[in-house]
């Protein structure tokens, strides 16, 4: 066995150390800035999509709507990359229930092969889940102002007595009347046709917006 040459160890190793650490750490910073011009990392605020709802449900709150995806990959590849044409986010909803419950996210790729790495920060959501229902509810409208010197109301038409409210059930169960949004005839000279607005919840619509509208009739005050 040959013995160990501590010479040569010595001139490889110990000999102007600190001269061969500072190459070292030359080294090891040129190679992280030059893999920093062809890798980089980018982040994304991704919509979540909610995809196969049944028609009777609806979600009414969420802890969050967006998902932050981290994307990693060569410089000039992603710099400018519209991560919508290649990602989406989307939690399917096929089997949701009544109720707060927790639902996976999951991430849809429109391309097979892609040039980058991506990873989402959670992978589930909290959604609350109702059901979607409607009621029926008479249409009646406020009038605010007057119309010009020398204009009367004569009369106000409405299209339709009913409206169709929808929404999720709790919030519908609540509503007894529907509170109209005022319409204003101040300084009126002609008959006013317009739509009949009201003050709804979030996620509250009117079905039959279209038919609901008003004809309020201004005359002028004969002189006889």
């Amino acid at each position: 066995m040959k013995f160990l040459n501590w010479k040569i160890i010595y001139k490889i190793f110990i000999y102007e150390w600190n001269k061969k650490l500072i190459a070292l750490i030359i080294a090891i910073l040129m190679w992280i800035y030059v893999s920093s011009l062809y890798n980089v990392e980018h982040i994304f605020y991704m919509p979540i999509q909610f995809v196969n709802l049944p028609n009777d449900l609806i979600v009414i709150d969420s802890s969050d709507y967006t998902a932050t995806l981290v994307v990693k990959g060569e410089k000039e590849k992603i710099k400018n990359i519209d991560i919508s044409k290649y990602l989406n986010v989307k939690v399917d909803l096929s089997k949701a229930k009544i109720g707060i419950n927790e639902y996976p996210i999951e991430i849809d790729k429109n391309e097979k092969r892609l040039d980058f790495y991506y990873e989402l920060n959670k992978n589930k959501i909290t959604l609350t889940i109702d059901y979607l229902t409607n009621k029926i509810l008479p249409v009646n409208i406020i009038i605010k102002g007057q119309p010009a010197n020398g204009y009367y109301i004569s009369d106000y038409i409405i299209g339709n007595d009913f409206a169709i409210v929808k929404g999720p059930k709790k919030l519908i169960d609540e509503i007894t009347n529907l509170e109209p949004i005022p319409i204003d005839i101040s300084r009126a000279t002609s008959n006013i046709n317009l739509q009949i607005k009201f003050k709804l919840p979030k996620l509250v619509t009117i079905e039959n917006q279209d038919e609901l509208f008003v004809d309020i009739i201004i005359n002028k005050i004969s002189n006889q």
